[in-house]
């Protein structure tokens, strides 16, 4: 699993590169983490059955989770993860609400679709990890103070290939993405380097952490 893990700001950030395949419930189960108390946040649609689902499920199961659900392109109801996983963890949507220059400045706690309503990933992260109820479809302006250029990385394969977990994770968020370009998951924030698009999953973590404070 080729990629980077970000480790900053109070929170461990890994992004893979290449097929999910049966490496989900290897990293979700990183021996340690679900003692740690960590929430887990799988920023990747697992929309399609596939093997091994039952022990990704497993794996969700151990401890605080949160899997990400995706707008229809019509936007009439939600794509959500497939058979027993989405009753595995936490469901939550990855969509980001972009202004008219293409720019993510705000965004709803909650979004609405087919009758449900779902929070956002950052929402759902941030009421885990504090505790505090989730506001409902509140519109809310990150302050985007931690810049994600500003989060140090390293390889995500250390940890699947025994390497140790940082202490400092420790009751915090964990944020599993891809950082592939062809999966088309970036996003501009006010803060992005020149004005260039970032992976999504950095964006969720630096949003999250801004709801905290």
């Amino acid at each position: 699993l080729p990629g980077l893990v970000a480790a900053a700001v109070g929170y461990l950030i890994f992004i893979g590169i290449g097929d999910w395949g049966g490496l989900g419930a290897a990293t979700l189960n990183v021996p340690g983490l679900p003692e740690y108390g960590t929430t887990r946040v799988v920023d990747m649609l697992l929309a399609d059955e596939a093997a091994g689902d039952d022990v990704l499920a497993e794996a969700l199961r151990e401890g605080p989770a949160i899997l990400v659900a995706a707008m229809s392109d019509d936007g009439s109801t939600w794509v959500l993860p497939s058979g027993e996983l989405r009753d595995s963890a936490v469901l939550s949507h990855a969509g980001f609400p972009l202004d008219h220059d293409g720019v993510l400045r705000r965004l709803s706690t909650t979004q609405q679709a087919g009758g449900r309503s779902l929070p956002a990933v950052a929402s759902a992260a941030a009421a885990q990890l504090t505790g505090a109820g989730l506001p409902i479809a509140r519109t809310v302006v990150p302050d985007f103070r931690t810049r994600t250029a500003d989060v140090p990385c390293s390889s995500a394969a250390d940890l699947l290939n025994g390497g140790t977990i940082p202490p400092t994770i420790r009751d915090r968020a964990v944020f599993i993405g891809s950082s592939a370009l062809g999966l088309g998951d970036r996003v501009v924030t006010p803060t992005s380097p020149r004005s260039r698009p970032v992976p999504g999953v950095l964006v969720h973590a630096v949003v999250t952490e801004s709801l905290i404070e």
